[in-house]
């Protein structure tokens, strides 16, 4: 995608424009208003899902889609 260009990234239903390229983890969750103390992220893939450390690059798409998991929720 050119440089310039803004993608759609849905956190928790949340939609968040970012520029095109690449973010850490926690900045996708602080961009949707979150924070990396209170919870995790979780990449979409169809049926899957992947945590995400916050320190962690993400390339971002357009249309991505994410989940914030509260760490005080058991989960697995």
């Amino acid at each position: 995608m050119p440089l310039g260009m803004t993608c759609t990234v849905r956190v928790n239903r949340r939609e968040i424009q970012v520029g095109a390229g690449s973010l850490k983890a926690e900045q996708i969750l602080q961009l949707a208003g979150l924070s990396p103390d209170e919870y995790d992220l979780f990449r979409v893939s169809g049926q899957d899902s992947e945590k995400l450390d916050p320190g962690v690059v993400v390339e971002i798409e357009d249309g991505m889609q994410c989940n914030a998991i509260l760490k005080s929720v058991p989960y697995g």
